[in-house]
């Protein structure tokens, strides 16, 4: 029961992320994450610093950096000023992050069922928040079935 309380607070969470403004029960999650057991694949933030890989970015987003990304692979004098790679910002490289974690979870079998605004009943919460990271417009209409 208590698992499922606090996937329901960091999937919660993850739709938090559009305003810039990370919750603090899923950072502190993603800030415990070792990112050296993540592959080096470099990002250049607009902030000048080369990030190992988007575990190291989307931990500085949980630590209040407020910078987009400018492009792949390490910052080299003035490559990151200015620059973004279009309609990539800084919430959206994080969430896609949370949202690759999420995949590889198996969801609980609880029923706690959600209706959402594409009229389907999802059997709890993390089957709703799998399904809104292919889908970012989605959102929950009520608790319990559809009508």
């Amino acid at each position: 029961m208590n698992r499922l309380i606090l996937l329901g607070l960091a999937f919660t969470a993850v739709n938090c992320q559009f305003d810039g403004l990370f919750s603090s029960f899923y950072c502190s999650r993603a800030l415990d994450k070792d990112c050296n057991n993540y592959s080096k694949h470099e990002e250049c933030g607009q902030n000048g610093i080369t990030y190992r890989n988007r575990c190291e970015y989307t931990q500085a987003r949980c630590q209040g950096t407020q910078t987009d990304i400018a492009h792949y692979g390490p910052c080299t004098a003035g490559s990151h000023t200015n620059n973004t790679i279009p309609g990539f910002d800084g919430d959206q490289a994080a969430l896609d992050f949370l949202c690759v974690q999420l995949s590889h979870e198996t969801c609980p079998s609880t029923v706690d069922q959600v209706c959402a605004s594409d009229n389907v009943t999802y059997q709890n919460l993390c089957e709703y928040e799998k399904q809104k990271c292919t889908h970012r417009d989605l959102h929950i209409q009520n608790s319990g079935v559809c009508a």
